[in-house]
């Protein structure tokens, strides 16, 4: 985050509709091979002569990894301003393609449902997206609490 100090979003904020996108990341075989190594250590995401002859002709990063480059950049970018109480799920998660070495992709989100729970805190619901030049990557619907302004006056 730079110096400024980025202005608090509340969930009142995010009517459905709402649309972000973030900045890129590159996948490169040291970062594909370094995740591998620690979290899903298959010979197709570590041994690029052996991936060469497997299903899909090369080396790919783990879904997990697309995962966790997806989450990095909305933590980063969006959730960071946003006023999250907690995550509540992760679901329809969907593997549209393998990211391949030299990959650079960006994540895409859009509010589609917001349901206040109370008078402090709302469920909204987000379809998230890891994207490259040649489409979509990687989809998942993502639900968290995040506060009201209410809960912001009730605490000040």
């Amino acid at each position: 985050m730079n110096e400024r100090q980025a202005v608090p979003v509340f969930a009142e904020d995010l009517p459905v509709g709402t649309t972000y996108r973030t900045g890129a990341y590159e996948f490169t075989v040291e970062a594909i091979r370094g995740f591998a190594e620690q979290w899903d250590p298959l010979w197709f995401h570590l041994d690029a002569a052996q991936a060469e002859r497997g299903p899909f002709g090369g080396l790919i990063a783990s879904g997990l990894h697309s995962l966790a480059v997806l989450q990095r950049l909305l933590a980063a970018e969006v959730y960071s301003t946003w006023r999250i109480y907690v995550g509540r799920r992760f679901g329809s998660v969907e593997f549209l393609r393998p990211v391949r070495p030299g990959t650079r992709a960006w994540a895409r989100l859009e509010v589609t449902r917001t349901e206040p729970r109370d008078s402090q805190r709302w469920l909204v619901t987000t379809r998230t997206e890891l994207v490259a030049d040649e489409g979509r990557l990687l989809s998942v619907e993502v639900e968290q609490y995040v506060w009201s302004r209410r809960a912001d006056e009730l605490t000040a």
